[in-house]
């Protein structure tokens, strides 16, 4: 989805000479630009009044332009990781590939996450993501005061009480943390993926978590950074 895109409602030249990394469009309310549009930082975007365009580099950089704006984009030059990084996140955001129905429950489970990117969620299925070099977590979208059970494919089951009126209590330490092994939390079955600690910035990481199947973590990840 590279293009550059004339409209009623904004315009957008290219600088010549300009190299400067390309930015994935998050959210926007400009007719004619989609999220998951990738736009090349080096071009000039003049915006209509109460317009808004939010922008995410490879980096992780949040850009937020407000009609009325005439400027460059973005000025910042691009790395060896852009494209990969790009095509990651402009997959995610815009849907591609994806029924509406499929796409509209993930975001909805973003949506429900908020901040909570990296709990492990009970009673979810498929694939879950926790970050390397941090004590995993344990996520329920409301508090309850019933304890869930936690076990590892082929190991014993684990009983999780969780604090009073808590959303969030820690990963049991008895329970081995493993990449690629299937568990059990309370109704769900899900396979874990361990995202290695040197995958830093979030445009890096929700590129990591999409790969991984971890789509709504991916989406609330990026929702948090902005």
């Amino acid at each position: 989805m590279r293009s550059t895109i004339l409209g009623l409602a904004f315009t957008m030249t290219m600088l010549g000479g300009a190299d400067a990394a390309e930015m994935v469009v998050t959210k926007s309310t400009v007719p004619g630009i989609d999220p998951g549009t990738i736009i090349d930082g080096a071009s000039t975007m003049t915006l209509k009044k109460n317009h808004k365009l939010t922008l995410m580099s490879a980096t992780g950089k949040i850009v937020t332009l407000v009609g009325p704006y005439t400027g460059v984009v973005d000025g910042a030059p691009p790395s060896a990781k852009d494209d990969k990084v790009m095509n990651a996140l402009s997959t995610l955001v815009s849907g591609h590939g994806r029924d509406s129905s499929q796409l509209g429950a993930t975001r909805t489970t973003a949506d429900r996450r908020g901040k909570q990117v990296w709990g492990v969620e009970v009673d979810a299925t498929g694939n879950q993501c926790v970050l390397a070099g941090q004590s995993p977590t344990l996520w329920q979208s409301k508090a309850a005061g019933a304890p869930v059970e936690l076990q590892l494919s082929g190991g014993p089951a684990v009983s999780v009480r969780w604090p009073n009126a808590e959303v969030v209590t820690s990963w049991p330490r008895s329970v081995p943390v493993k990449d690629g092994a299937e568990y059990r939390l309370g109704t769900g079955t899900f396979t874990l993926h361990v995202i290695p600690a040197g995958v830093s910035n979030p445009a890096e990481q929700a590129a990591v978590l999409f790969e991984k199947g971890c789509e709504a973590q991916a989406l609330a990840l990026m929702q948090s950074a902005e």
